[in-house]
C-alpha cells in the first residue's frame, strides 16, 4: 500500500500544475504531508478533471501494472462520494 501511495504522490506531483505546491510536495517526505493537506486537497479539487484526464492516459498508454492502478483509481474518483469527501475534507 505505501509503494501505491507513493506512486499516487509522485504523480501528482508530475501533474500538478501550481508550481509552489509541486516544489512543497517535492521537499517534505510523505509522512509529513498531513501538514499541508488542505492545500493539495483544494488543488485536487480545483484540477479535478485535469487528474481524471491524466489517469485515463496512464490507464491507456502505461505498464500492466501502473494501468491497473490508475483504471481503479480513476474508478474511485469518478463516484460522487470521493469529490464529496474532498469536499468535506477542506
Amino acid at each position: 500500500m505505501e509503494n501505491m501511495s507513493a506512486e499516487v504522490a509522485m504523480m501528482f506531483i508530475r501533474n500538478c500544475s501550481n508550481p509552489d505546491l509541486s516544489s512543497v510536495f517535492k521537499c517534505t517526505p510523505i509522512s509529513k504531508w498531513w501538514t499541508i493537506r488542505t492545500p493539495a486537497i483544494r488543488s485536487v479539487l480545483m484540477q479535478y478533471e485535469s487528474v481524471l484526464m491524466a489517469l485515463e492516459e496512464m490507464a491507456s498508454c502505461s505498464s500492466p501494472e501502473t494501468s491497473a492502478k490508475a483504471k481503479g483509481l480513476h474508478g474511485t474518483l469518478l463516484k460522487g462520494n470521493t469529490r464529496l469527501g474532498l469536499v468535506v475534507e477542506t
